[in-house]
């Protein structure tokens, strides 16, 4: 939930509080006090036309019951909510009713009565919907015999009050609405100079470093704007000089690729010539050479080939940014690759196997790199290992995903630096007396290219128990193909 809708709820909620309070106390006081302004005139009224009630039942001995009756018909034309009328004496006996009125509260009535009637005081009470009014009769010597007790019905005045407690509720239903009216409208005052800060922050955080941040007025939102205002500023200028020298690196970047381009270029065309002489003198196309010349030349070779693959390998991290993507099927990558080290594999005597199961994977990808990584993988394999095997298998993954095993039977490496084998320059042994040739770069050209495949690499292995290197590649497609296993 949004600051905004918190505060919404928060004010609207006051102000319905506010109103249904101020509502219920102003509904109650304008009750009670139309009850009370009902009584009071009522309890005049009696006290009005009390003595000449009782001063007619006095002075008409005969025919008395007439001249009383006209007395009240003329006392209730003027008061409709007068009922009934009765004269009792100072014990609560009733001399005369004019109506005999009939409640289910009669008793409590009678009960009120009793009680009253002795008294030199106006009693009043309610009971129900009546209200009863006790005036006592006091004669010229201050002598009280006699009261009169007057009935009134206020049925009708709760009845009113009841219609105006409906109007009431409507009244307070409508409040509701122009509290949620000025809820929403409180919020979007408080929260909308928040709400231009918070856009600014956002802004900044999408790399919008241009906007200026102004927010008038000094309050707590304003000074947090100019403070971010400030940030702006200098976020800006440091990601002007950042551009200007991330250009500038990427200008040295690209001499420092193209002169390692040309150099490399320079090196292998040369190179090549060395190779096709060696190979000459190797085979004594040029002559005979004796025993100490064929160790000399055998030596001279294998550092040639040494670098030549050291400058295969720089020609190839160059191209890492070149897009050459294309469709390859992963059984005849290996097969290649698994057929270059024919001859190495013979000279050893090592068995290589090539498991796959019955499908056969389309990768999508750069050749050279592609088989660049499996000569990686596969070769140091072989160079690794002086007796046994080498197994390389293929299983599939979910997710569209294929994994390459490469397995051998090799003097391994120890597990505190496998994580390290895919650094640059990292090797095995890095002694000048090492058994191993090798500049390090090998594993780490691979774990590039497997990144920009989206793959996977991972190495497990112990020391003198061999090594099992791990390849995860997305493939694109599968054909179905006859379950086979290629050895060599």
């Amino acid at each position: 939930m949004s600051f905004r809708m918190k505060l919404f709820f928060i004010f609207t909620l006051i102000i319905i509080i506010l109103f249904l309070i101020t509502g219920i106390l102003f509904f109650n006081q304008w009750k009670n006090f139309s009850i009370k302004s009902t009584v009071s005139n009522l309890k005049n009224f009696s006290e009005v036309n009390s003595t000449k009630i009782i001063d007619t039942y006095l002075q008409n001995v005969t025919n008395r019951t007439f001249f009383i009756n006209r007395e009240i018909y003329y006392i209730k034309e003027k008061q409709p909510l007068l009922k009934d009328i009765l004269v009792v004496k100072t014990n609560g006996t009733t001399i005369y009713e004019f109506s005999h009125l009939k409640t289910n509260y009669k008793r409590e009535i009678n009960d009120f009565i009793v009680k009253n009637a002795i008294t030199f005081e106006t009693s009043i009470d309610i009971i129900d919907n009546y209200l009863v009014v006790i005036v006592p009769y006091v004669d010229k010597w201050d002598r009280h015999y006699y009261s009169n007790v007057f009935m009134y019905d206020l049925s009708g005045i709760h009845s009113s009050i009841n219609k105006y407690l409906i109007y009431f509720i409507i009244f307070e239903v409508l409040i509701i609405f122009i509290a949620s009216i000025i809820g929403y409208l409180l919020s979007s005052i408080s929260t909308n100079r928040l709400e231009k800060v918070v856009s600014a922050a956002k802004r900044m955080e999408m790399g919008d470093f241009e906007t200026l941040i102004v927010l008038k007025g000094n309050d707590e939102f304003s000074q947090i704007a100019r403070i971010l205002e400030k940030s702006r500023k200098s976020i800006k200028q440091y990601v002007e000089k950042l551009n200007l020298t991330i250009e500038k690196l990427r200008e040295n970047n690209i001499l420092k690729d193209q002169f390692l381009e040309n150099i490399s270029h320079e090196l292998k065309t040369p190179l090549t010539s060395i190779i096709g002489y060696i190979d000459y003198l190797k085979n004594e196309k040029l002559g005979q050479l004796n025993e100490r010349q064929k160790e000399a030349i055998v030596k001279i070779s294998n550092n040639t080939l040494k670098l030549n693959e050291l400058i295969s390998s720089l020609l190839l991290i160059q191209d890492k940014y070149k897009n050459k993507i294309e469709k390859i099927e992963l059984y005849y990558i290996l097969k290649e690759v698994c057929s270059s080290y024919r001859d190495i594999i013979d000279k050893k005597g090592l068995a290589l196997e090539c498991e796959f199961n019955e499908y056969n994977y389309i990768l999508l990808s750069e050749r050279d790199k592609l088989f660049a990584i499996f000569q990686n993988v596969i070769g140091n394999a072989i160079k690794f290992t002086d007796k046994g095997y080498i197994k390389i298998s293929v299983t599939e993954l979910e997710r569209k995903r294929v994994r390459i095993t490469v397995e051998d039977t090799g003097v391994g490496i120890p597990k505190d630096k496998t994580d390290k084998m895919f650094k640059r320059f990292v090797q095995l042994d890095g002694t000048k007396t090492r058994r191993f040739g090798g500049v390090g770069i090998g594993l780490y050209t691979v774990k590039e290219f497997l990144d920009d495949m989206s793959g996977d690499i991972k190495i497990e292995s112990e020391i003198n128990e061999g090594t099992e290197v791990i390849i995860e590649i997305p493939y694109i497609k599968r054909t179905k193909k006859e379950k086979f296993n290629l050895s060599i």
